[in-house]
């Protein structure tokens, strides 16, 4: 066991505070397209995975949906 003797303000900023986190790493810059034209703003490109992210997610959904109507109605007949 360590012997701590006294916590003062030294030992507080030192074991106790948390740590200031260390900042993210920026992505790379991305490179141009062959014919010259600027890379899109990473901001949008995020938005556009969101959204197709988003409505990859939905047509999952409703094909689900779509399967159990289908069961449902072969079940019924």
């Amino acid at each position: 066991h360590e012997h701590l003797g006294t916590i003062d303000d030294r030992h507080v900023a030192r074991h106790c505070k948390a740590k200031k986190p260390e900042p993210a790493p920026q992505a790379p810059e991305h490179p141009t397209t062959s014919h010259g034209a600027p890379a899109i703003d990473p901001t949008l490109q995020r938005w556009f995975y969101h959204t197709w992210d988003q409505n990859t997610s939905n047509h999952r959904a409703m094909i689900v949906m779509q399967e159990s109507m289908y069961n449902m109605q072969l079940n019924q007949q």
